[in-house]
């Protein structure tokens, strides 16, 4: 049996830098199939138009995300 992550859960707040976040990924030790879980937080305490701008641009980021393939994510990693 293999030693890994099966699950991971990973907060990004979609600057430049998170996407060196999510290629470190394929740096850490993660078993056949592992899921991992990209989150991302709007907060209630912003005013509703700014809200509701905040999430369109993170469905929009991770939508792309998404949909762009990556060469840094680990074979063998459940994208969804």
């Amino acid at each position: 049996m293999s030693e890994g992550f099966r699950r991971m859960l990973v907060a990004l707040d979609l600057s430049p830098l998170s996407d060196r976040v999510v290629g470190r990924l394929a740096l850490l030790p993660l078993t056949e199939g592992a899921r991992v879980t990209l989150l991302h937080v709007v907060p209630n305490s912003l005013p509703s138009r700014s809200q509701r701008r905040a999430e369109q641009d993170a469905k929009k980021s991770a939508s792309r995300r998404s949909d762009e393939p990556r060469e840094d994510v680990p074979e063998g990693c459940d994208r969804r």
